[in-house]
């Protein structure tokens, strides 16, 4: 049985407001890829940080030794004691069709390329340490100010969708259009992000032809009914 979330509470990791089903926050943090859930947030499922910060401490602790490795990786890689693997050799090569600068065993590189390859890598380890600890602070500093302070916020109920069914009038680049039916298309012309993918495409009379256009680029303040 799916238990509905009444109230809101803060993630103790991330910070941001998430639903309460069953007292403990949603599952969030994610994008979903072949039907399976990546990049879960640490705080999904525990308590809010309005209630508790086991979670906040457990992370921010985490990410302070993270810090503390990558600062003291930098100092090595200045010492000369931690070397990077590859650099760049100075010569293009042609991989899958594409142009791109050869990389080689870091021994093998030119001198400049070694010079660069060592300051990217210190570079690099340097703002890995500055950030896990700026972030290490941020959630330290946000579990002071919330935990037994702020309270839980009822949750607002959900407006409810429009769909976009056969005879729904709709506005499309100012114009009103009616739909004629729903069906899965690939997407082409509407940015390199949604081009090439197949979705729900409504498809509507142009004159004496039948365009398509994506249902989910179709804001729900354009569609009539």
């Amino acid at each position: 049985m799916t238990i509905k979330a009444t109230h809101n509470g803060t993630c103790q990791v991330c910070g941001r407001e998430q639903a309460l089903p069953g007292g403990v926050l949603s599952k969030h943090g994610y994008d979903v890829q072949f039907h399976y859930f990546r990049g879960v947030c640490p705080g999904a499922g525990a308590m809010p940080l309005e209630h508790a910060r086991d979670i906040a401490d457990e992370v921010a602790a985490n990410l302070l030794v993270t810090s503390r490795i990558r600062a003291k990786d930098a100092v090595a890689v200045l010492a000369g004691e931690l070397l990077p693997k590859s650099a760049k050799s100075g010569l293009w090569i042609k991989v899958d069709g594409r142009t791109q600068q050869e990389m080689v065993p870091f021994a093998d590189a030119p001198e400049q390329y070694r010079k660069t390859a060592v300051a990217s890598l210190h570079h690099m380890l340097d703002n890995e340490s500055r950030e896990c600890a700026r972030v290490s602070k941020a959630i330290t500093d946000r579990a002071n100010q919330t935990t037994g302070i702020k309270a839980i916020t009822p949750r607002a109920e959900e407006p409810v969708r429009k769909v976009i069914v056969p005879g729904t009038k709709f506005m499309l680049h100012g114009i009103e259009r009616t739909a004629l039916r729903v069906e899965s298309r690939q997407a082409m012309g509407v940015g390199p992000f949604l081009n090439g993918n197949y979705m729900p495409h409504v498809v509507f009379a142009h004159g004496d032809k039948e365009r398509a256009y994506p249902v989910r680029l179709i804001r729900q303040a354009a569609i009539k009914g």
